[in-house]
């Protein structure tokens, strides 16, 4: 049986986490350095590392509070009456705003949520799963309401049409950061037209 971490370990990490969120809602991502947050939190570098495998790991911690707080307002936010593209149109804006919140936001975004990380947090993928069984869910709902004005393409799963919806996401955050689409309207307005082309193909 494995040992559960003793008082000590626990109050150390939730120190690091601590010093490491105030750190970052002040300087934001990409503006604090190990070396500040060892120093900060009165700890060694290999504590910190012995914690969160590296910086990465540790900032990914708080990426995720910050992810899982978004999936949050998208369950509150919805209301009863949304259906369809309304749902999506908002929670796909709400990860806009996240992902312009910090410009180091979306870059830790893309680094943890592919396989060139090994310390990521494992509650991170957990989150990332949470997203995309969210919107799997609303496009299974989608297809099954026999009320719907709009019907979801048919060649396609929900999970597929899921995936395709996420990558527009990451697409749409990307051309808004660099400043190749800056006003969120026009960002919105491109979300729709390409979620409509791939949602409803030929419908």
């Amino acid at each position: 049986m494995a040992k559960k971490p003793q008082k000590r370990t626990l109050q150390t990490r939730k120190k690091i986490l601590r010093t490491a969120r105030s750190l970052v809602q002040e300087f934001g991502f990409d503006g604090v350095s190990t070396d500040v947050i060892t120093r900060e939190s009165g700890v060694a570098k290999g504590t910190l590392f012995a914690h969160f495998g590296d910086r990465n790991g540790l900032m990914s911690c708080l990426l995720d509070e910050r992810l899982a707080a978004m999936l949050d307002e998208w369950q509150k936010s919805s209301l009863a009456s949304d259906k369809g593209m309304v749902v999506l149109l908002k929670r796909s804006m709400a990860f806009i705003n996240l992902m312009a919140s910090d410009r180091g936001v979306f870059s830790l975004f893309l680094q943890n949520s592919g396989v060139t990380s090994p310390n990521t947090s494992p509650k991170f993928y957990e989150t990332l799963t949470r997203l995309t069984n969210l919107l799997t869910d609303h496009l299974e709902q989608w297809s099954n309401d026999k009320t719907a004005s709009e019907r979801l393409r048919v060649d396609l799963t929900p999970t597929e049409l899921g995936d395709g919806l996420i990558a527009f996401m990451i697409q749409a955050a990307s051309r808004h950061l660099c400043g190749e689409i800056p006003d969120r309207e026009n960002v919105k307005a491109m979300l729709e037209k390409q979620f409509r082309a791939w949602l409803l193909g030929c419908n």
